[in-house]
């Protein structure tokens, strides 16, 4: 029977005292010829154990010199060789070792250690299996070969080896949160969740695997059983600061005063734990247009400054999500030299893409050269889905005969009470039952509503997975055989585009939700129309697949959102011109209040009106007067609205809206005209540079668009100097919205339809490449 394994112990670091003392000890057994093998391995271990790798070499050398056939003097010398990346060396260590004593546990797992790290798997796999047919009560062999197994592709086999591995160690959560991680890639999550309620049974409480079955819960939407379940927790221990920031992330949406008060309970229990900020941070983001607005966004951009401040380049934490955090809480609030700071961090820190991360950096890529690096981190994250997709690859179908009604498929999470929904809906509300039958795929967990309902009422099935993992969501929509599916959301909450790294339909295209190149190859489409099909072909990964006239049309529920217009047009009551945008903080540029600006001193005595719930904190408030203020224009001319809701009736003091850009609007863009409001916009040659144009232009306001700065200006003001305009403009404009391409539902609905059964018929007659 081998010697406990060497790596397994816990190395700390030494005092100069201790250090005295080995070295002494170390000296009195060089002078001792006679020391015994054992001797020499116990005081080896004892350097190993405080991390003296150097010291442990040395013994190990002199040990195997005075004690040459002693298995364990080798094993140590392998053990301490590898530690020092000496694998070649290492591995003839152990090999005399196991010439020695073939049966010797510790120097066969240690053997597959260096296997493992030379890339040898299947080497180490036999080695590993020798040792725990020899010790089947190993647990760290178990350990060690179900990680071998794994690399190896031997999944099953990989996972009956960690579940030795937790029944030998039970008490160890650390056992359990491994099955249940490996569970969780590889089998359905019940499989994942009794692992882990297995552990708990033994492990009460147990921090790492409360966690895993909370985050675990979440991923497959059973909030309500994790907010139970961390609240039962919190009864018999309420200091618990973990479960108070579990608790506090997890009510975020639902209860976000609650969601508040468990953060900051978290964070004062347990003050240094950066997870801890920086959910509190997220949480406070979220709250940012809620009533409480102002505030919590205050809140939230001085603790992000201060992680800002604490984080260097070198620093690990500051990647990937908190990356995405951070610059969430900046771009609310307009502070852009933050802003500028992270981006730097994130291109010196990040590993990889985050998805999460790609949305907030559209509006940030002000230059060609900016949105060309965007393009990049968007295919980079492409790549990175595609490799795993390649890694677990759906198996073939056989092609769908050409027979019957086209199969048309849907991704979104959005269809329902979202504006994603409220824009697709003439397309379910005029469906062209003749020739399609469709189908949906969400994985949103909340319940269903009234858009919902109709949209399902519409489709041959409605599917709702918040528990099925990007693999098995392709491999269930690939088994409708589906002749086309087209993925609604992007980069967006709730959203899943990995799904079509795996190619479950023959055909994939990107629509309406996200405003950019989702960056995989996988997807053959992009959907637009002729006025907002970038310019530039660079612009966009995908193949445009053009409209005829408007991308998007105004269903019944969209416009029973609208109050009123206010007749009386705002300058004559008010006597100066308002402007206005209601569109996010976060589309907000340097550039674009310059313009504004501009805007303003060419009108005399004009007025800027910010209609956003997040004009109440004061440090957006504060940065968008610093801005204008730059550009000539004193804070009195500066209005706030933070009262905003869905019948747009603040644009009752609004005489022209001047839109957003490079990011421009969409959904405010629409609000504003039916509202009797025009607006103005800059186009540029991307798609998310010309939605507002294309929207203008399709309610004969062409006009309105300018393709420079300049242009944007003088459309603008004299706009703002031809009342006799505005007051005509004011009166028809919803008329005129409706009559148009925007208000033809049941055209845009056939349009559609006509152009998706060309594109599938089209296909078919010319075989496609690369499937």
């Amino acid at each position: 029977m081998g010697e406990p394994l060497l790596r397994t112990v816990t190395m700390s670091p030494a005092n100069t005292a201790e250090l005295d003392t080995l070295g002494r000890e170390l000296q009195a057994l060089i002078q001792n010829p006679d020391t015994s093998a054992e001797t020499w391995l116990a005081l080896g271990r004892r350097f190993y154990a405080v991390n003296r790798l150097a010291e442990t070499l040395e013994l190990a050398g002199l040990a195997t010199a005075r004690r040459p056939d002693a298995p364990d003097l080798w094993n140590l010398k392998g053990v301490a060789l590898r530690m020092q990346k000496r694998l070649d060396e290492a591995l003839a260590a152990l090999d005399t070792a196991l010439a020695i004593d073939p049966d010797l546990v510790s120097a066969l797992v240690n053997r597959g250690n260096v296997l493992m790290d030379l890339g040898r798997i299947d080497v180490a796999v036999t080695a590993l299996e020798r040792a725990v047919s020899l010790e089947p009560g190993n647990a760290a062999a178990h350990n060690r070969l179900a990680r071998a197994l794994l690399q190896a592709s031997r999944a099953d086999a990989a996972i009956d080896s960690f579940r030795a591995y937790a029944r030998l160690q039970p008490t160890t959560p650390q056992a359990w949160v491994q099955l249940a991680a490996v569970l969780s890639q590889l089998r359905p999550p019940e499989e994942a969740e009794a692992a882990l309620l297995q552990g708990l049974a033994v492990n009460p409480d147990a921090p790492p695997i409360v966690h895993q079955l909370v985050l675990g819960w979440r991923s497959t939407g059973q909030h309500a059983r994790a907010a139970k379940f961390l609240a039962d927790i919190l009864q018999r221990r309420p200091d618990d600061a973990l479960v108070n920031f579990h608790l506090g992330d997890l009510l975020r949406e639902t209860a976000p005063a609650q969601a508040l008060h468990h953060l900051r309970r978290a964070i004062a229990l347990s003050p240094d734990n950066t997870d801890f900020t920086f959910g509190l941070i997220q949480a406070l983001e979220a709250q940012s247009t809620g009533p409480l607005g102002g505030d919590v966004l205050d809140e939230g951009h001085a603790l992000a400054c201060r992680a800002l401040a604490q984080a260097t380049l070198a620093e690990v934490t500051l990647i990937g999500a908190r990356i995405a955090v951070l610059h969430a809480t900046f771009s609310r609030v307009g502070a852009w030299a933050q802003l500028d700071e992270l981006d730097t961090l994130r291109t010196k820190t990040a590993p990889g893409v985050l998805a999460g991360d790609l949305f907030p950096q559209i509006a940030r890529a002000r230059t060609p050269a900016q949105q060309a690096a965007l393009m990049r981190q968007h295919q980079l994250w492409g790549q990175g889905a595609a490799a795993a997709a390649a890694r677990a690859p759906l198996p073939p179908r056989p092609a769908r005969p050409p027979a019957g009604r086209l199969r048309l498929g849907f991704l979104s999470s959005d269809l329902r009470a979202h504006p994603v929904g409220y824009f697709a809906l003439p397309l379910f509300q005029h469906v062209d039952d003749a020739r399609f039958e469709l189908f949906v795929y969400s994985h949103h967990a909340g319940e269903p509503d009234a858009v919902r309902t109709l949209i399902a009422s519409r489709t041959t099935r409605y599917n709702v997975w918040p528990r099925m993992t990007a693999r098995d969501t392709a491999a269930r929509i690939a088994a409708d055989d589906l002749d086309m599916l087209i993925e609604l959301g992007g980069h967006t909450t709730h959203n899943r585009p990995e799904v079509l790294a795996y190619r479950p339909a023959p055909i994939q295209a990107s629509y309406l939700g996200y405003p950019h190149s989702l960056g995989l190859d996988a997807v053959d489409l992009f959907i637009c129309d002729p006025r907002n099909q970038p310019s530039d072909p660079s612009r966009l990964a995908e193949t445009p697949l053009v409209m005829p006239q408007s991308w998007i049309a105004l269903s019944d529920h969209h416009r029973a959102r609208y109050g009123q217009v206010e007749t009386v047009q705002p300058a004559d009551r008010r006597g100066v011109i308002t402007f206005a945008t209601a569109n996010s903080p976060q589309k907000y540029t340097p550039e674009a209040i310059e313009a504004w600006a501009c805007v303003l001193k060419a009108v005399p005595q004009s007025r800027f009106r910010f209609l956003r719930p997040e004009v109440a904190s004061s440090v957006l408030r504060r940065n968008m007067v610093d801005a204008f203020s730059r550009s000539g224009v004193p804070p009195e001319r500066i209005e706030w609205c933070d009262q905003v809701g869905a019948s747009c009736d603040y644009y009752a003091d609004v005489d022209i809206s001047l839109d957003t850009f490079p990011l421009t609007g969409g959904t405010t863009t629409v609000d504003s005209l039916m509202m009797g409001v025009p607006v103005v916009t800059l186009r540029g040659q991307a798609f998310h540079e010309r939605l507002s144009a294309s929207i203008l232009a399709n309610v004969a306001l062409g006009d309105l668009v300018a393709d420079d700065l300049d242009g944007y200006v003088n459309a603008a003001v004299a706009l703002a100097l031809d009342r006799d305009r505005l007051r005509t403009l004011r009166a028809g404009l919803r008329n005129r919205v409706l009559d148009g391409p925007l208000g033809q539902t049941e055209v845009f609905a056939r349009d559609f339809y006509d152009m998706i059964h060309t594109t599938v018929t089209a296909a078919r007659a010319s075989p496609r490449t690369g499937d």
